[in-house]
């Protein structure tokens, strides 16, 4: 093959493959400067025979080239996904399941049972707070029984009456999550008692509050 033949056959790669390479470059440049003026060679250096044993060497070369860079990977990894977060929830009288007035002769106490909603027990003392707020406009005084679920809700004691969920207590409805309250001489809510996990999981709790 000639020269002119193996620039033309160059010519061409470069028309109908794109741009060509830094590595087919460098080895046309190399093998020309052999075959033609020998760069200095040392005697024993066996140059290649003729243009299509160079052509041969750069395809090789390239070829081992795109194996060995593959296609690697991204530097930076996506992101993991976030772990699942609890909606944002606000106290919403519908809410409310039970609801007494006591002292009303000191300007009234709001008793409140609701149900939250959620199984997020931090978020579930948020909501008691916003209830002593909401009835807190109602009355002087106010305490929210918090429970996560309605099944939560659900769970009474023998001792349970009707009466009890207008009562301050929370003993007969034991699965509650958080109370909030302010008294009488309050003048900003506060999270009263915050239920434990082994004091909501001895009392056979079946909401699966997160704590």
């Amino acid at each position: 093959m000639s020269f002119g033949n193996s620039l033309s056959l160059a010519n061409g790669d470069r028309h109908t493959g794109g741009v060509m390479s830094r590595t087919r470059v460098g080895l046309l440049v190399l093998a020309s400067c052999t075959l033609i003026a020998g760069c200095g060679s040392s005697d024993d250096s066996r140059p290649p025979e003729s243009w299509g044993d160079v052509l041969q060497a750069i395809n090789a070369a390239e070829s081992t080239t795109v194996q060995s860079g593959g296609s690697s990977p991204s530097a930076t990894a996506p992101p993991a996904a976030s772990a699942a977060q609890s909606p944002v929830l606000t106290f919403n009288p519908a809410m409310v399941r039970a609801q007494g007035v006591t002292k009303e002769a000191k300007g009234g106490q709001s008793n409140v049972r609701f149900v939250a909603g959620s199984r997020d027990a931090k978020q579930i003392g948020q909501l008691a707070l916003d209830c002593v707020r909401h009835f807190t406009k109602q009355t002087e005084a106010a305490y929210c029984y918090a429970y996560g679920t309605e099944a939560d809700y659900a769970v009474k004691t023998p001792d349970w009456t009707p009466e009890f969920d207008e009562t301050i207590y929370g003993g007969s409805r034991p699965c509650w999550v958080a109370q909030g309250g302010q008294s009488l001489n309050d003048h900003e809510p506060a999270l009263m008692v915050e239920s434990h996990k082994v004091l909501y999981d001895s009392s056979d709790c079946p909401g699966g509050v997160r704590f």
